[in-house]
């Protein structure tokens, strides 16, 4: 069973990362200031290749294939190019071992896309 778990800017630009059994919820989290929740975003249960946590809003290179960005919808993480069909996140294999590249809050990737 995979670990819920969710990410979120503060008003300061730093990452605060938090679980569904942490004692500390975001709502108490003064100290780091306000959390923008336009950044918020729920981990996949996946890794890319280096063993960096994915979560929503990432960006990820499947291979050199191109810039995905994962999205959250109807109860499953899909990825997919901008402007195309997505499909479901997969857990990655020896011969598709995704890459984060960034995220669309901090990189404007997607638009040379």
């Amino acid at each position: 069973m995979r670990t819920i778990k969710f990410r979120a800017k503060n008003k300061e630009g730093h990452w605060i990362h938090w679980n569904i059994k942490a004692e500390i919820q975001p709502r108490d989290m003064r100290a780091d200031g306000d959390l923008d929740w336009d950044t918020l975003g729920q981990f996949t249960g996946l890794k890319d290749k280096n063993g960096k946590e994915i979560y929503e809003g990432d960006i990820v290179d499947y291979n050199g294939e191109g810039a995905e960005v994962i999205e959250w919808e109807n109860g499953c993480f899909w990825v997919g190019l901008k402007g195309e069909l997505p499909a479901l996140l997969f857990k990655q294999t020896e011969s598709c071992e995704p890459e984060i590249i960034g995220n669309i809050y901090e990189n404007r990737i997607l638009e040379d896309i």
